[in-house]
């Protein structure tokens, strides 16, 4: 976590994110946790460009706040997709999140 925490250091600044970077470090933190309990292997690193985009846009454009994201993340490991691979930047894109909102918190 270590090398992650200085990338989002360096990512934060960089971008236009609405939540502080403590709640963006505990999302990070919880997704990446929960990755490695049901893959049972470590995240691959993420480009720091790919961070910056992510952290753009971590509120679905006013849609999400950062007290739902535990439960978006929990929901997102339990449904099942095919062919997916988990990494973060899936959960991210697209509607995964906002069906998961949907479905947990709405």
């Amino acid at each position: 976590m270590d090398f992650f925490d200085k990338q989002l250091k360096k990512a934060f600044p960089k971008s236009i994110c609405v939540f502080s970077i403590e709640d963006c470090k505990l999302i990070f933190e919880m997704y990446f946790d929960l990755y490695k309990y049901y893959t049972g292997h470590e995240h691959p690193p993420i480009k720091t460009e790919k961070l910056i985009a992510m952290l753009d846009n971590i509120d679905g454009d006013g849609l999400f706040d950062a007290e739902c994201y535990p439960e978006l993340i929990r929901s997102y490991f339990e449904t099942p997709f095919r062919n997916c691979d988990r990494n973060i930047c899936h959960f991210m894109s697209g509607k995964i999140r906002e069906l998961r909102f949907y479905e947990t918190c709405y």
